[in-house]
Parts: structure tokens; sequence; C-alpha cells
């Protein structure tokens, strides 16, 4: 798909390098998620994928998802998730 681009979080350098080196084309650190992901040039997005924690980081992820995106999670949730913030 043209112009798709895989945006990983990392915090380390050793993790960052490991996310490009499996196809990544761009890592953020993911503290201050909202604005790393700015200066990387992506105020939003169109797709998420959570692997880590859905509730850590929905507030980051309603800001950053495209209207009519779509976010997925593989993490569950022990709390409900406010998707009334979409």
């Amino acid at each position: 798909m043209a112009g798709l681009n895989v945006i990983a979080t990392a915090s380390r350098p050793e993790s960052a390098q490991w996310c490009t080196y499996f196809g990544a084309d761009v890592t953020v650190n993911p503290h201050d998620l909202v604005n790393n992901m700015k200066t990387a040039g992506y105020p939003q997005v169109d797709f998420i994928l959570d692997f880590v924690d859905a509730n850590a980081y929905w507030d980051a992820m309603v800001e950053l998802i495209k209207p009519q995106g779509h976010i997925a999670s593989i993490t569950g949730s022990n709390m409900p998730i406010a998707l009334n913030k979409l």
C-alpha cells in the first residue's frame, strides 16, 4: 500500500534498532507519545495496534487516531475502556 509507514515505539536504543531491523520505518519513544509522534511528523494515524497496555495508552491513542481510524489491541483490559472519548 503506497504511503504506508510502520511506526513502532521503543524506549531504549537497542529496542529501536530491533524494531527497525524487523521493518519499522520510524521509531518513537512511548514516553510523551503524542508529542513524540508529532515531532516525528505523525500528528495522527489511520491504524494503531497496541501490544502493551491499552489502559495506559488509551488517551494517547484517542488523540492520535484519525477520524474513522482503527485501534486494535491484544492486551485486553481489566477495567472499562472509555470509548466515549472517541
